[in-house]
């Protein structure tokens, strides 16, 4: 426990340093959140239109023009003559700020969020470890995580993406625990209904968690707390959902959640080419800034593969009842993790604002990849083969570099289609153009250029070459 505590708090100083020392102030969505805590706070209520015309958000919102921001509105709703001003976004971020910003004002809320960044990694932690039952392989997920460009570029910032890991992870954790009682039932409910209140996104994998855990309670055996069971993963949800559309009727006389957001957003892009964009764009790519990920393929096959063995289980006659081989063979889990996630990640691909504009790197596919960061766990426990482990160790190191030269030359931020700063430094400092092969890829995602087509036909060559490694030394060299 000591050890434990005293580590957590030499991760709050670190991300604190790195928040201020390369510091971006706040903008884009950041401001509007704090708006609506702003509003919570003096108002109580989330009509922000006094805020935006009062120029209340001066306090932390730094424009060199001066220019007044642009309130983020549903534009079919509200107009200069409206009444009142309720906001796009989704207002369970804001309302976590609330008593940090109430003491501390803007910087409390970004202690609030440096806060929840460390939650993010106790959570990924107990995720892999539920998963791949590896201490050491936890350690080494966790740590391809904190060394991530993509998350440490996030940290302290206002931003969704984080939170709703935060809550992805805690949800999955409670939904592939084996031997559930009711109260777990509850708690996965309640986040499930927390989910729609945060973003409308998290729709399709709360309400299809929340389907799947209903069939598992309905089709468990000999269970005499089905009905107890069935009420807990109800209730709480049922809550919530009911809330927020009531408040959604309220505030914008519209039932369909995706009505206040960017509904006209999406299915306009081809999801094949956002995939590559995402994946190996020069300047947002996730295995572009963050080299540790590849590992993920090397581990999938390993992860597939995991058989159940009830004798590692402390409830066996609860689990036997609940059926949970089925939680805890490999596929059975990635083929739910399928369900769940693929969904959102495929509609997610058509959204035309791939990249999130001025923001970190990454920003929106941190929501989803460090879900299958135990991939990484099962590459450290199972694998006996050296030079793997010394693969390990250059992407790893390749990974940190990348984020040394981010927070010392705080190249933290670019735009879609520019050099990605970390690269830019290297550069200066080296004389090597490190990202000279990768792709470049503008807003509208195109995949014309014959050159792009061949680096990404490498770059899905090596993916497929991990996935084939990782399957032959499952078969051959790891421990079962």
């Amino acid at each position: 426990m000591f050890w434990g505590i005293l580590t957590a708090l030499i991760v709050l100083w670190f991300f604190s340093y790195i928040r201020f020392y390369a510091d971006n102030g706040f903008y884009g969505d950041q401001v509007h959140f704090l708006i609506m805590t702003q509003s919570i706070i003096e108002d109580d209520d989330l009509d922000v239109k006094n805020q935006y015309l009062n120029g209340s958000y001066w306090d932390f919102y730094i424009d060199p023009t001066y220019k007044p921001i642009d309130p983020h509105l549903p534009k079919y709703k509200f107009d200069e003559n409206s009444p009142a001003w309720y906001p796009l976004h989704n207002p369970a971020l804001s309302m976590y700020l609330v008593p940090a910003f109430w003491v501390m004002g803007a910087k409390g809320a970004l202690y609030a969020m440096i806060a929840l960044d460390l939650l993010v990694l106790v959570l990924l932690y107990f995720w892999i470890l539920q998963i791949s039952n590896s201490k050491t392989g936890a350690i080494l997920g966790v740590a391809v995580m904190m060394s991530a460009p993509f998350f440490l570029s996030q940290i302290g910032y206002i931003f969704t993406d984080l939170p709703i890991l935060a809550l992805m992870l805690g949800s999955l954790l409670v939904f592939f625990k084996p031997g559930k009682k009711w109260w777990d039932y509850l708690l996965l409910s309640t986040l499930l209904g927390v989910g729609v209140w945060l973003h409308v996104k998290m729709i399709l994998p709360m309400g299809t968690m929340g389907v799947l855990m209903l069939f598992e309670i309905l089709n468990a055996k000999n269970d005499n707390n089905r009905a107890i069971n069935l009420g807990a993963m109800i209730l709480p949800a049922m809550v919530l959902v009911g809330l927020f559309e009531w408040k959604l009727n309220q505030w914008y006389g519209v039932w369909l959640p995706t009505s206040s957001f960017a509904g006209d957003q999406m299915l306009k892009v081809n999801p094949a080419n956002s995939l590559s964009a995402y994946l190996f764009d020069r300047n947002q790519g996730l295995l572009t800034i963050n080299p540790g990920f590849w590992l993920v393929f090397l581990g999938l096959p390993a992860w597939y593969a995991k058989k159940f063995h009830i004798s590692n289980l402390k409830s066996q006659k609860n689990c036997k009842k609940n059926n949970v081989q089925d939680l805890f063979a490999g596929k059975q889990q990635l083929a739910k993790l399928a369900i769940i996630l693929g969904p959102l990640f495929l509609v997610h691909l058509t959204f035309d604002d791939w990249c999130g504009g001025y923001s970190p790197a990454g920003r929106y596919m941190i929501s989803f990849w460090p879900i299958l960061l135990p991939a990484v766990g099962f590459v450290w426990e199972k694998m006996i083969s050296v030079w793997l482990k010394i693969l390990i160790g250059i992407l790893a190191a390749w990974q940190t570099l990348y984020s040394f030269f981010m927070i010392y030359y705080r190249a933290t931020w670019a735009l879609c289609g520019a050099r990605n700063n970390i690269f830019i430094a290297i550069e200066n400092k080296t004389g090597w153009a490190l990202d000279k092969f990768w792709p470049v890829f503008n807003g509208a995602v195109d995949l014309e250029e014959g050159k792009k087509l061949v680096s990404l036909g490498l770059l899905y060559l090596v993916i497929v070459g991990l996935l084939v490694v990782g399957w032959r030394l499952n078969r051959t060299h790891f421990k079962v």
